[in-house]
């Protein structure tokens, strides 16, 4: 009734129920924008926690990944090393005969 200033509303008892149920409607209808606000500022938050954990995860797995490809590449070094070695090893040994 408060937002009704300067109209009579207790002249007419029926004009006041309406306006009271107007009143109620618009504080239900502000509880529920509320409640709206509230459940995508809760979404909107979660939906950010996950990108940036999924951002988090992606370039842990990419350091993962570069990591094993060097670990990859040592591993071939060292096996193209070792196998120089016993091709020179066993070109001396031919040679020795």
């Amino acid at each position: 009734l408060q937002r009704c200033r300067g109209h009579d509303a207790s002249a007419n008892p029926v004009r006041r129920y309406q306006l009271i149920q107007f009143d109620v409607l618009l504080d239900e209808e502000k509880r529920a924008v509320d409640e709206a606000d509230k459940e995508v500022r809760f979404k909107t938050a979660l939906q950010d926690e996950t990108m940036t954990e999924m951002r988090n995860a992606y370039f842990d797995m990419q350091n993962e990944l570069r990591n094993e490809r060097n670990e990859t590449a040592r591993t071939m070094r060292r096996m193209e090393e070792a196998h120089r070695s016993i091709m020179t090893q066993i070109t001396k040994m031919n040679a020795s005969y």
